[in-house]
């Protein structure tokens, strides 16, 4: 489906392998869908690989600024930037979230996971309940699942992560190995 951000991904790489351009297939996203955060995420990492770090957070700054969910492409930023084991600059994001949008779901997203990774689990937890109580985000969904299961058991953690899956829109294989792995958990 036009929406498969997986599929575009792989396309990207195999016109790139075969002596093509990647970037033509990320700009053919682009315009397909303009506005969609998910599809200038995926950009962004493009960049990333082919042109270093700093040239994709400044393009996810350029975008945060042209975003109508601004906040979201921060936090979009702040799991780059902690994928890239770039803590001090995700921490700078996360506290521009809570100046900016202190309110917004995605900075209590971002809250939440700074929490579980500075170690207090069960509060994150408790935090993401809050999140998705008001707001269906895929993302808080999937930590709490991937919390849940660490913490409280299988059978939650499952129907949290169907629900990611469900949200998300479209096919992302790490959300479905996240599926797979806690209704195999909750089996047991």
């Amino acid at each position: 489906t036009p929406r498969d951000f997986h599929a575009w991904k792989n396309l990207a790489e195999l016109r790139a392998a075969s002596g093509g351009s990647a970037e033509k297939v990320y700009q053919d996203l682009l315009a397909l869908y303009p506005g969609d955060a998910d599809a200038h995420s995926l950009y962004a990492r493009h960049i990333g690989l082919t042109k270093g770090y700093l040239n994709a957070v400044r393009y996810y700054e350029q975008i945060v600024e042209e975003s109508a969910e601004p906040a979201r492409m921060l936090s979009y930023l702040v799991s780059y930037q902690q994928a890239y084991r770039m803590a001090p600059h995700a921490n700078r994001t996360l506290a521009r979230m809570e100046t900016e949008f202190p309110d917004d779901p995605w900075t209590q997203l971002e809250q939440a996971k700074k929490q579980s990774t500075d170690g207090y689990s069960k509060a994150a937890i408790e935090a993401l309940k809050d999140v998705v109580a008001g707001y269906e985000i895929s993302e808080a969904y999937e930590v709490l699942a991937r919390l849940t299961s660490f913490h409280r058991g299988s059978i939650r953690a499952a129907d949290y992560a169907r629900r990611a899956v469900d949200l998300k829109g479209f096919y992302e294989i790490k959300l479905h190995r996240l599926l797979a792995e806690t209704l195999f958990d909750a089996r047991k």
